[in-house]
């Protein structure tokens, strides 16, 4: 009883600096009132949703690696949602807009275990202009493309990715 205590304390001790870190990172503030409301905010992520970060019990050192795998790959997203935003800015003024904008569902299987990978699966597809993820069931993603270029690369690397964040893990 005492060491499953002491391991939901440690994982949202580290949960609590992960997300905290993401703040600071991210936000790229760093006076008092900045560094107050991250505190904040990062205390009520952990407290209203710290279980849904931890599925399993992974040691401190798998959780850093993992960390730092995704903070390769949120900068990785950054720069795909870069390149998304331009895509569809070229649809919104081209000339010929009916003849590029194809808007579909496609429906695909993916090989990602468990639900924080899905998870982070789906949010990127939809923190993607161009597309966005309207259903996962159980293996099965289905995504609403603007047109055939946006459908075409899924599930593609950013899959790929995901599932190097969580290599070694049974259940991602």
């Amino acid at each position: 009883m005492f060491d499953y205590l002491v391991f939901r304390l440690m994982n949202r001790f580290v949960t609590f600096i992960v997300i905290l870190t993401f703040w600071l990172f991210w936000s790229g503030m760093f006076d008092a009132f900045h560094i107050t409301l991250g505190l904040i905010s990062s205390a009520i992520i952990v407290k209203w949703t710290g279980h849904l970060f931890v599925e399993t019990k992974q040691t401190f050192r798998t959780r850093i690696i993992e960390w730092l795998r995704f903070e390769k790959y949120a900068i990785w997203l950054l720069w795909q949602i870069v390149l998304a935003n331009i895509q569809v800015l070229k649809i919104a003024f081209h000339p010929d807009i009916l003849r590029i904008l194809n808007p579909k569902l496609i429906t695909f299987k993916t090989s990602l275990k468990g639900d924080v990978a899905k998870f982070i699966f789906a949010q990127s597809i939809t923190l993607t202009p161009g597309t966005v993820t309207v259903n996962i069931t159980e293996d099965q993603i289905k995504v609403h493309a603007i047109n055939d270029e946006a459908a075409s690369e899924l599930p593609g690397d950013m899959e790929k990715r995901i599932e190097k964040i969580y290599s070694g893990r049974s259940n991602g």
